[in-house]
């Protein structure tokens, strides 16, 4: 009996288990996540990418990532928006996305995207975590 290192994978399986069948109690039958993952590519090359996770009624955007030589001509907005609409057709009502001072802050601001949290220092000193929502 004690605490002991465990496998990531096992205790992050357990923890979701868990959770899920404490929200069930609560709150009845919920749909499982919905995974979202586009691309995009010219000439058969992968440039971009976005993906996220629809639970319940929120859609988190995970990740969005264009490679430096295409950014500024539009990728990243065709991939934002085509995945919002994707969340939305799903049944998203709210949509969040976090981001780092030396990211995409104003990029999601000019998506709608208001800041509703920062955390200083965050991953490491000097730089700010952002925390952004956007309600549909």
């Amino acid at each position: 009996m004690g605490v002991i290192e465990e496998d990531f994978d096992v205790v992050d399986g357990f923890i979701n288990e868990k959770l899920d069948a404490h929200a069930k109690e609560i709150f009845g039958d919920v749909p499982d996540q919905k995974k979202f993952s586009l691309a995009f590519t010219v000439d058969d090359e992968l440039v971009g990418a976005a993906n996220g996770v629809l639970a319940q009624q929120n859609f988190h955007l995970k990740g969005l990532a264009v490679i430096a030589a295409c950014r500024g001509n539009g990728y990243g907005s065709q991939l934002v928006v085509e995945i919002e609409k994707r969340a939305l057709a799903a049944g998203a009502k709210v949509l969040t996305v976090s981001t780092q001072c030396f990211q995409a802050l104003d990029f999601y601001r000019m998506h709608g995207y208001a800041v509703f949290a920062e955390l200083a220092d965050v991953p490491f000193e000097g730089v700010t975590k952002y925390y952004l929502v956007k309600r549909v």
